[in-house]
């Protein structure tokens, strides 16, 4: 289970990250 929440934390993070780079880009 750790492993498992641990693997959505980094895709949480990566996804907000993606949303980051498009918001750079659109400004």
């Amino acid at each position: 289970l750790r492993s498992l929440s641990a693997v959505g934390r980094s895709r949480h993070a990566s996804h907000l990250e993606e949303r980051a780079v498009h918001l750079l880009l659109e400004e």
